[in-house]
């Protein structure tokens, strides 16, 4: 008699754990449903922005991909962290939805985008508890490299342009090539017959290149398992790495344009150039990691060999 009414609790118990497991779903399908609504025109002027040349967003596209990808690759993880639904969680996603009313009240596209991407976190977190949140914080947060910023940043751009074409004159006038600046202009060549124009502008300003370097070392550290500090030095090396990368790109323009001539180098090559110097700045990234990551075991190992005496003379 005690085991029959056992096994009936225990059916009773698996069948409310279903019922609930399936409201939790409904909830997810209706929530999509709400944001779809909310957020369509948001996306759409996001997606616009991706072919609008000032922002650059060429490889926005595989940044979901990547998000997709590291839930596919945790799906058992999803599966055991998944429990039952947290306070927290709810109020982070209240958070979220108050500051999606709020862009969309005052035409504040950035606020409407950081807050979808915050739902995408939270809603996990609350309806699936702690767990779940902690391994969504990747997929979601990285969505944030696919934003469109560039405007956002419009201040800071002028002066990256004007650095990278100082840096590129600078390094051309030390090779003796006959060199000029004129704000973000560089002017090449020996004769005034044959003279290579080159205006870093706006797009060639790097900013991108420093978003998507970033997102390459995230990535990089987050599936290679990285520490927590390794991947904090992966990603402060990218932006110094990155301007290094587009200063060599206009340095590479403006040498194929003293040979070559302008139409060579405003040509094919300089819509070439981006995407090699942008893999040649993150091979650089991780063999400066790498060589960082030497010196630090080399210091600790003279640590080693030689303990600090805290013995009093």
């Amino acid at each position: 008699m005690n085991g029959s009414t056992s096994m009936a609790g225990i059916s009773i118990a698996k069948g409310r754990v279903k019922r609930f497991h399936r409201l939790r779903w409904c909830v997810v399908v209706l929530l999509l449903l709400a944001g779809w609504f909310h957020y369509r025109a948001m996306l759409a002027r996001t997606v616009a922005a991706f072919h609008d040349p000032f922002e650059d967003m060429s490889a926005a596209w595989f940044f979901p991909l990547v998000c997709l990808f590291d839930i596919w690759l945790n799906r058992k993880k999803f599966r055991k962290a998944a429990g039952l639904p947290s306070p927290w969680g709810c109020a982070w996603a209240a958070a979220f939805i108050a500051l999606a009313w709020s862009g969309a009240r005052h035409g504040l596209i950035l606020f409407e985008q950081v807050s979808l991407i915050g739902l995408v976190w939270s809603v996990p977190y609350a309806l699936w508890g702690s767990g779940t949140g902690r391994l969504m914080l990747f997929p979601a947060w990285y969505l944030v490299f696919s934003l469109p910023v560039s405007r956002h940043l419009e201040p800071l751009i002028p002066h990256l342009r004007t650095f990278a074409a100082s840096m590129a004159v600078s390094i051309l006038y030390g090779f003796n090539f006959d060199v000029l600046r004129d704000g973000t202009h560089i002017l090449c060549g020996n004769s005034p017959d044959n003279v290579f124009v080159l205006n870093v502008a706006d797009p060639c300003s790097g900013i991108r290149s420093l978003f998507s370097l970033a997102a390459g070392a995230a990535a990089y550290a987050h599936f290679n398992r990285e520490t927590r500090r390794r991947r904090w030095m992966l990603l402060a090396c990218s932006f110094p790495v990155a301007i290094l990368g587009n200063i060599l790109r206009i340095l590479s323009i403006c040498i194929v344009g003293i040979i070559f001539g302008q139409a060579a180098a405003m040509g094919w090559f300089h819509d070439c150039a981006g995407q090699v110097f942008f893999f040649v700045a993150l091979a650089l990234l991780f063999l400066i990691e790498k060589r960082i990551l030497r010196l630090i075991l080399w210091l600790r190992s003279l640590r080693r060999v030689h303990p600090k005496d805290d013995t009093p003379a």
